[in-house]
C-alpha cells in the first residue's frame, strides 16, 4: 500500500492531456501544441517579443529493464527567467518522438 501512495503521490500516475493533441505515429512523431488554454486576450505576432525555451530528453528501455528515464528542466518560470521573459503571454510544446524509445519535449514560451 505504501508503494502505491508513493506512486500517486510521485506524480507518475497523472496522465496530462494537452488542450490539443497531434495523432502518434508508429515510428516517428514531431508535432507542436498549445499549453495555453485561453487565447481570448492573448497577445500574439509583433506584441510578443521574446521567445524562451528549453528541451527535455526521454529515454525507455523497453528491452532490458523497462525502465523510463528524463532529464533536463523545462518548468515555465525557470523558462521565462533565462530568456528575460517578465510576462508570459502563451506557451506551446514540440514533441520529437522515435519508435517509443526516444523522445524531446521542448517547451516554447513567448512573452515580453
Amino acid at each position: 500500500m505504501a508503494i502505491g501512495a508513493a506512486f500517486l503521490i510521485s506524480g507518475c500516475a497523472i496522465d496530462y492531456h494537452a488542450p490539443v493533441k497531434a495523432p502518434s505515429g508508429i515510428l516517428f512523431n514531431s508535432y507542436k501544441q498549445p499549453l495555453t488554454t485561453d487565447f481570448h486576450y492573448t497577445p500574439t505576432g509583433p506584441a510578443t517579443k521574446r521567445t524562451s525555451h528549453a528541451t527535455t530528453k526521454y529515454f525507455q528501455d523497453i528491452i532490458l529493464t523497462g525502465i523510463n528515464v528524463a532529464w533536463d528542466d523545462a518548468e515555465i518560470a525557470s523558462i521565462a527567467r533565462s530568456g528575460g521573459i517578465e510576462e508570459v503571454a502563451y506557451a506551446e510544446l514540440e514533441v520529437l518522438n522515435i519508435l517509443g524509445v526516444y523522445a524531446e519535449y521542448k517547451v516554447v514560451i513567448h512573452g515580453n
